[in-house]
């Protein structure tokens, strides 16, 4: 994300851009930016959690409008005019796309599984706790849900539509830079959006960072520690090479914490439903418990087993794998508990 937002700074101070399969940065001066946003992002996560509340209460509601409005005014540009025209020209310009060398084709289904589960490792892995263990109520999840869910699926189809133009305009032009595609069509507006649309995402995954840096050691100052990440995902952010490959990184720990994520929804919603003990590590006073590693090891190898042996893509892997790490785990835990000959009123 904050290459993303980097992109966007580089399009009015005409900073040379990446290729589509550029590993390094293609001259200083995006590295420069890029170190900058990152700096510029790591010093608001790490103010804490007043300070990412009150940066999204005034950036991200606008957002949304404003995808749908870009989208929309792609439109006349590609020869659409009317709700008959969008099916005709969709299927003959915009949903054909364009396959680089080397990677895959990307279809409907691509499309609505990533843009609703790429943010899996989040709300299905229950990232999302290390923020809203502040909420006094659990419909504020409902906020995030919309923002991520409804506000992602937005954004994924109005891109389609800015690279349509893209490559209408220049087919020979197949990189994907945010900011250019955005600024292309939008102007200043453009690139006012992903900019802040990069650094509303960049915040809170700075900000879970940091809390979770500091959870190696308590007497580390949260601050520092954050600025430390902010520090480390900069450095990252310079080779465009790696966020290229954002979708697959992506789906991949999205798939390798979403098994945690199972584990705790069925301690929280199914356990004691089902006359067993919650939390059972916690309530026994146990430094380890086998049934969350055995859950997510089985999960994942089960997955691996779906991609390699069934030829199942990564990007469709994240629920089948959270269901299954469910169920190993509500099985496992079973087992355990009854050859333990646990008993709830003494925990």
């Amino acid at each position: 994300m904050i290459y993303v937002s980097a992109t966007a700074i580089a399009v009015p101070l005409n900073i040379k851009m990446p290729a589509l399969n550029d590993w390094l940065p293609p001259g200083p001066g995006l590295s420069i930016v890029v170190i900058f946003t990152g700096l510029l992002f790591t010093y608001v996560a790490a103010g804490g959690y007043e300070a990412l509340a009150h940066f999204a209460n005034i950036a991200a509601p606008w957002m949304v409008v404003l995808f749908a409005v870009f989208g929309i005014s792609s439109l006349p540009e590609l020869g659409i005019h009317s709700f008959q025209d969008f099916w005709s020209v969709a299927n003959e310009s915009i949903w054909p796309g364009h396959v680089a060398g080397g990677r895959i084709k990307f279809t409907f289904w691509h499309v609505m599984f990533f843009s609703w589960f790429g943010n899996m490792a989040w709300h299905w892995g229950m990232g999302d706790l290390s923020i809203f263990r502040y909420a006094k109520k659990y419909t504020y999840g409902f906020a995030s849900a919309a923002g991520m869910f409804f506000g992602h699926y937005m954004a994924w189809i109005c891109a389609g539509l800015l690279y349509a133009v893209q490559v209408h305009r220049n087919g020979a032009d197949t990189a994907i830079t945010p900011g250019s595609l955005a600024f292309g069509v939008a102007g200043w507006a453009g690139i006012g959006l992903v900019f802040i649309a990069g650094w509303t995402t960049a915040n809170p995954i700075l900000y879970r960072a940091g809390l979770a840096f500091q959870s190696l050691h308590s007497k580390w100052p949260r601050f520092k520690v954050t600025v430390a990440a902010g520090i480390i995902a900069s450095f990252v952010g310079i080779f465009p090479g790696l966020s290229s490959k954002f979708l697959d990184v992506a789906a991949l720990y999205g798939l390798a914490l979403c098994p945690m994520g199972a584990v705790i929804f069925m301690d929280h919603y199914v356990m004691r439903k089902s006359g067993m003990v919650d939390f059972y590590a916690e309530r026994a006073g146990l430094s380890s418990w086998w049934p969350p590693i055995a859950a997510w090891v089985l999960a994942l190898i089960a997955c691996v087993a779906m991609n390699i042996g069934l030829g199942v893509q990564i990007f469709f892997l994240g629920l089948p794998g959270w269901i299954m790490a469910g169920i190993f785990y509500f099985v496992m835990s079973k087992s355990a508990q009854n050859r333990l000959l646990v008993k709830r009123v003494n925990l």
